[in-house]
């Protein structure tokens, strides 16, 4: 679901403004520790669009390949945080991740946000349902 982390395209003089907007809206990953942890209720990681597609894109270039397999994305950003803040991530719940196109919370909430292009709306839910399918084990879209 990498392609849903940034808006696609690169903003120029004659770009709209609401997709200028779209694509200026950072990807957003929240997480959270266990219970027993005291004194921290989350982190939240915001990466702008910006840097999400130059990641993306040097990943891309690394592997040889025309798309992100499952988690690449996620695994390099946590690894940055990690080297930096020496805060595994993975070792806590993600429980909210926002992206251009929507935000979605562990506790089933969905906001969907403008995007330009109704195809990407049909898109994000068509790939949305097949996830929630998957998810609840039936594996049917």
């Amino acid at each position: 679901a990498t392609e849903w982390a940034c808006a696609p395209g690169e903003e120029g003089p004659d770009t709209p403004a609401a997709v200028k907007k779209q694509q200026q809206r950072a990807l957003e990953l929240t997480y959270e520790p266990p219970p027993t942890v005291e004194g921290i209720s989350k982190i939240t990681l915001s990466v702008d669009s910006t840097s999400v597609r130059d990641i993306r894109d040097e990943i891309l270039e690394q592997d040889g390949a025309d798309f992100l397999e499952g988690p690449q994305l996620l695994e390099v950003l946590e690894t940055y945080f990690h080297d930096r803040f020496h805060v595994k991530l993975s070792a806590l719940t993600l429980s909210r991740v926002g992206t251009y196109a929507a935000y979605v919370g562990r506790e089933g909430r969905l906001k969907l946000l403008p995007v330009d292009e109704k195809q990407d709306a049909i898109l994000l839910l068509s790939y949305l349902t097949y996830v929630a399918c998957k998810e609840l084990g039936g594996g049917h879209t």
